[in-house]
């Protein structure tokens, strides 16, 4: 799901942008890759072709700025921590020096005549915006004021949310934004004429406010946090004083008249609660601004659900996706989907933490059960079956409710967690955490989409359905790699603990690895049946190159178990990276984000 799964102003009617931008593939590091330098070519292209070429550079040249995003939101996010390692992470990025080799690599280029007018405004943007308020920003954490650089990472997302909804989508998509996000998915055409670029134009300008609506980071104590928002909430008012004079000098055609009240009610709303934060953050009063943010937050969902179908491409790529679906939705099913987000937080976020305990190297085992203890997933599993036991669940999602339940009881009877972690068998605990998330995955993937919404863990889109391009041959294609890579293959292979010894870690692939066999053979098997349309051919190939290649690892990875070789085990782990990148490199923009999700969740691209 987008933004965790707590949805306040910031982080459901809009979208945090900054944080979210699709990880490029390459090292792990977080220093910026320095960017490449464009090579000049003689040969003719057609305009198609000139413009992919282009797109694809541009991809190439924000892909550092997308890292090192990456790096800074975790490291505001990823708390507790100390303070000084905060600011170090966000130091070491290089932010500032990337939008500068940035800039030079962009002025390099010569975009196709289509794209100049973006190409114009990313230049603008990093000299105007881009370069100084990373350079703000690094100024900040070099100075130790962590409430500083939060502000001045508030300052940056403002603008880059106008460069993102002002270029065209394609643009929009090379820069590098959530996959499963609306912001790029919208037409190059807005209806309505005049009225309908007004009001997109002001459209936009809300959505760039709101980016200053979620500075609340982990990171930041509570006295930081209001400290924070006081200095940031004056912009938003007089940003939101901005738009609401504005939108009500519009003359709607008569048809609009509704969607426009409706919008200027909506600001007007959102307007008052953000005076309200104002004076709760000048006051000190963290429950107040807290419940501030509350309000906003149903005044947004409220516009959310109440904009028609006619005024929805208009506003449309400020929602999240599924708004059109949960607008329909009933009070009695809103109700219960909510109760249901709520209750799932809890596991999912100590799912998160066994997944971090175990992704890391303790310095004693005792130390690294001691992490998954604290997680209290043990705790969180159990209240959700009672969560579960007590919600009514109306008639459109009993089944789901039903099977989730069960799977739930049938995991709580059949598997005694607590005896493993007892007995400090860690390799036991790492097992019945995969067949936890095989489970689970299973009844979600299995289940309507907005159940699955609200009960998947981490980014929905993995795994639960919904509208891609490519038509029959993308939702199949999608249906298929969701299963495998996301349902099958993902929990069986981030429950790997990196705090085995190197005898245990043979014993662990051996039990483990001939199920990641089988699972990418079915999925090598189910997509070469497919028929790719024409137009989607070559991606069609890459993705069963890549399936063949990433098995051809994992049987290699046995093998080296086998053999008792972890030299062998270790290169087999760093080639599946360059597998994954290399597949990721090679698809269509239409195809990416289909199969891009499963590859690259972290800096760099997935590994074993």
């Amino acid at each position: 799901m987008p933004i965790g799964r707590r949805k306040l102003f910031g982080a459901g009617l809009f979208v945090a942008v900054f944080g979210l931008a699709v990880v490029a593939c390459g090292g792990s590091s977080a220093t910026p890759t320095p960017v490449p330098t464009p090579v000049p070519t003689a040969t003719v292209l057609t305009s198609e072709e000139a413009e992919a070429q282009y797109l694809g550079r541009v991809e190439e040249i924000a892909a550092p700025r997308r890292q090192a995003a990456g790096e800074i939101q975790r490291a505001l996010t990823e708390g507790p921590q100390l303070r000084s390692e905060t600011l170090a992470r966000i130091r070491d990025t290089g932010f500032d020096v990337g939008h500068e080799e940035q800039l030079r690599a962009a002025e390099a280029l010569t975009p196709p005549g289509t794209l100049r007018g973006d190409h114009d405004l990313y230049v603008a943007w990093l000299q105007e915006s881009g370069i100084p308020l990373s350079r703000e920003l690094t100024a900040k954490a070099t100075d130790e004021d962590v409430v500083g650089a939060v502000v001045a990472l508030i300052d940056y997302r403002v603008p880059f949310f106008r460069l993102l909804a002002t270029v065209s989508p394609a643009f929009c998509r090379a820069l590098g934004v959530p996959q499963g996000l609306s912001i790029c998915d919208r037409g190059d055409d807005v209806p309505f004429g005049d009225y309908g670029e007004r009001f997109r134009t002001l459209a936009v300008d809300l959505g760039a406010e709101s980016q200053r609506t979620n500075a609340l980071f982990p990171a930041l104590r509570p006295e930081e946090g209001l400290t924070a928002v006081a200095a940031i909430q004056p912009a938003l008012v007089q940003g939101l004083e901005s738009i609401l004079e504005s939108v009500r000098k519009l003359d709607p055609p008569d048809e609009l008249r509704q969607d426009h009240d409706r919008f200027i009610q909506a600001v007007d709303d959102l307007l008052g609660s953000a005076r309200d934060i104002s004076q709760a953050a000048e006051a000190q009063d963290f429950g107040e601004l807290l419940a501030g943010l509350r309000r906003a937050n149903l005044y947004a969902d409220s516009l959310e659900r109440s904009i028609s179908p006619v005024a929805r491409p208009l506003v449309a790529f400020l929602f999240p996706p599924g708004s059109a679906e949960r607008a329909a939705r009933t009070v009695e099913e809103a109700g219960y989907l909510d109760s249901l987000d709520k209750a799932v937080s809890e596991i999912n976020a100590a799912n998160e933490a066994v997944g971090r305990a175990l992704s890391q190297v303790y310095p004693t085992r005792d130390a690294l059960l001691e992490a998954i203890r604290v997680s209290r997933l043990l705790g969180a599993n159990q209240r959700l079956r009672e969560t579960l036991g007590q919600l009514e669940p109306p008639e459109r999602f009993r089944e789901d409710h039903a099977r989730l339940a069960q799977f739930l009881e049938d995991f709580s009877r059949d598997r005694d967690v607590d005896a493993a972690l007892a007995n400090e068998d860690l390799l036991q605990v790492a097992v019945d955490r995969k067949d936890f998330l095989l489970g689970y995955g299973r009844a979600a993937q299995g289940s309507t989409i907005p159940f699955c919404n609200a009960v998947a863990f981490g980014d929905a889109s993995e795994i639960c359905k919904s509208e891609v391009p490519g038509g029959d041959y993308g939702s199949q294609l999608r249906e298929i790699l969701n299963t495998y890579l996301a349902v099958e293959f993902g929990p069986r292979v981030s429950s790997f603990p990196l705090g085995l010894s190197q005898d245990e870690v043979f014993e662990a692939l051996l039990l483990l690895n001939p199920e990641i066999e089988e699972v990418l053979a079915e999925a090598g098997d189910k997509v070469r049946a497919l028929q790719p349309p024409e137009r989607y051919q070559a991606d069609h190939a890459v993705i069963v190159r890549f399936l063949d290649e990433i098995l051809g690892v994992a049987q290699a990875i046995t093998r080296a178990a086998r053999d008792q070789d972890g030299e062998a085990q270790r290169a087999q782990f760093m080639e599946s990276g360059v597998v994954s990148c290399r597949a990721v490199r090679a698809l269509s923009d239409d195809i990416r984000p289909i199969l891009g999700p499963h590859l690259a969740p972290n800096p760099g691209c997935s590994s074993f």
